[in-house]
């Protein structure tokens, strides 16, 4: 299964399709788009992936947390 298949199967997914994903690639966005594109949602950084790019996008993803108390295994 190549990636973009398994892409498309996790977004048709009730169980995953609001999961975020970061796709990297060394393909243009021209050759991506040829391949039927990335679905809606998806976001995209090209190779080689700048670590900086990457973490910012990946911060900008994770929820945000500071108002909820953390678990632990007695409250989990």
């Amino acid at each position: 299964i190549d990636g973009f298949t398994l892409l498309r199967t996790l977004c048709a997914s009730s169980a995953y399709s609001r999961l975020p994903v970061v796709v990297t690639s060394a393909l243009s966005p021209a050759e991506i788009a040829k391949r039927g594109g990335l679905p809606h949602g998806t976001h995209y950084l090209p190779k080689p992936v700048n670590f900086h790019a990457l973490r910012s996008r990946l911060l900008a993803l994770m929820p945000t947390r500071r108002h909820e108390p953390a678990r632990t295994a007695a409250t989990a």
